[in-house]
């Protein structure tokens, strides 16, 4: 037996250490005796009778057999996940529209609204493929998608319904950005089988007010966070994305502090995301992280204040495999015109439509493109030790300024580290050698 190439190991306190594997995503807590029959196997020294240690230990991927090859097992896996059939997942923007004037966006606001037509080309293109799938997932994007309600309600209602019909397991999450996300509208997408919600909040009141107002210029905070109150019992699963930038990150923890003398702690689901220069829409946005590596480090000063606020931690890194549907062959976007893409941050694009849900695939070059992406093309990336995590990084930053790094490449020791003190505080009777 060997040791896995993808271990982190940690000191975690005086009674042992913490162990998490990249390639299962295993994370554990063991004693220094523990560690002591870990360190002797991988040695070949131990003799001793420790099965069920040793069973514990290869599930978690942290020794295994010296002729295991895991970069192909990684490589294998990635295209297992990139060429899978049995899932079709459809991001679909029923309008490129929005109510807000966000101060980064990077899309290119339209009038564009999905027809009667396109939604029946849509359903059509959907239907021929239902039939071969076991599960539909559905995301519901924009613009702003719930200005138009009753699109997703017509289209929604049909899909479950053919779903239904054919054995198919249907699921579906909205990106909104919170404002039109009333208490009845949340019902109402409960109903369409819309198990959860992304919002954002940039920020206490008057921050997110100037970063995020109304096309007339109206803040929008109070009305987001009344919808936020309305709705998380009603949604199973409502994220808060908070955007990060160089000009609001030092008011964030006024954000949390807001939810936590609300007392929110174990209701409010927080995280963050850096503020990027994507397109050439949003070139001329100020304090953008000009690299993950300089966004790590303030990501992980906020997750530790969130810790500290009695928040839950809730991301944890797990083995990707592929980095996102744009590089899957059955995943797809379709704007409201019709047109599919494979990536969210390229509708809109002329140059980036593959084809159109009448006629399927029509620029197969362009699909060939992102299918073609090689998650193992980089030396660097072959060698590194979080790449089952990081998989090269987002493929669209790699075709358009380059490749990478994810942020846990900088972050990741520290990020276990707090994840397991916040796990181990959520769950304290929670058997600690048996984290995730």
């Amino acid at each position: 037996m060997k040791a896995s190439r993808y271990n982190f190991i940690l000191e975690s306190d005086e009674t042992g250490y913490l162990i998490y594997n990249g390639l299962s995503g295993g994370f554990a807590k063991i004693s220094y005796k523990e560690y002591e029959i870990y360190k002797k196997i991988i040695e070949g020294k131990w003799v001793g009778d420790q099965k069920n240690l040793i069973k514990e230990f290869r599930k978690g991927f942290f020794i295994i057999p010296d002729e295991f090859d895991e970069l192909g097992y990684l490589r294998v896996m990635a295209n297992i996940r990139r060429f899978q059939t049995n899932n079709l997942s459809l991001t679909i923007a029923p309008t490129l529209d929005c109510n807000f004037a966000c101060i980064y966006c990077f899309e290119e606001k339209s009038k564009r609204y999905m027809s009667k037509k396109v939604e029946k080309e849509t359903l059509e293109f959907v239907e021929k493929r239902l039939p071969t799938v076991s599960s539909l997932s559905i995301a519901w994007y924009g613009g702003e998608p719930l200005l138009v309600i009753n699109t997703i309600e017509d289209i929604s209602e049909n899909l479950i319904s053919k779903s239904e019909d054919l054995g198919v397991k249907y699921r579906a999450y909205i990106v909104t950005n919170g404002y039109l996300l009333t208490k009845k509208v949340a019902e109402k997408l409960r109903d369409l089988s819309v198990y959860g919600a992304q919002i954002t909040i940039d920020g206490p009141r008057n921050i997110h007010n100037k970063r995020r107002p109304l096309r007339n210029g109206k803040g929008t905070f109070d009305t987001i966070f009344e919808n936020f109150m309305a709705s998380v019992d009603i949604l199973d699963n409502i994220a808060i994305r908070v955007n990060i930038d160089k000009t609001n990150r030092k008011y964030i923890p006024k954000l949390i502090d807001f939810f936590k003398e609300r007392g929110l702690e174990k209701i409010a689901i927080i995280y963050f995301s850096p503020v990027r220069k994507l397109t050439h829409i949003c070139e001329s946005a100020v304090g953008c992280y000009e690299e993950q590596k300089e966004f790590s480090k303030e990501e992980i000063e906020l997750y530790r204040y969130l810790d500290k606020k009695g928040f839950k931690i809730p991301i944890f890194p797990k083995p990707l495999y592929g980095f996102c549907g744009a590089i899957q062959l059955n995943s797809f976007l379709i704007g409201p015109e019709g047109n599919l893409y494979k990536c969210w941050n390229t509708i809109g694009m002329k140059d980036k439509i593959i084809g159109n849900v009448s006629e399927g695939i029509t620029y197969p070059h362009r699909f060939i493109d992102w299918l073609k992406w090689d998650q193992f093309a980089g030396k660097e990336c072959l060698k590194c030790e979080v790449l089952p995590i990081c998989m090269r990084g987002c493929p669209y930053t790699g075709m358009t300024t380059g490749v990478e790094c994810e942020s846990w490449k900088y972050n990741l020791s520290e990020m276990l580290k707090l994840y397991y003190k916040n796990k181990m505080r959520t769950f304290p009777n929670r058997r600690e050698e048996n984290v995730d």
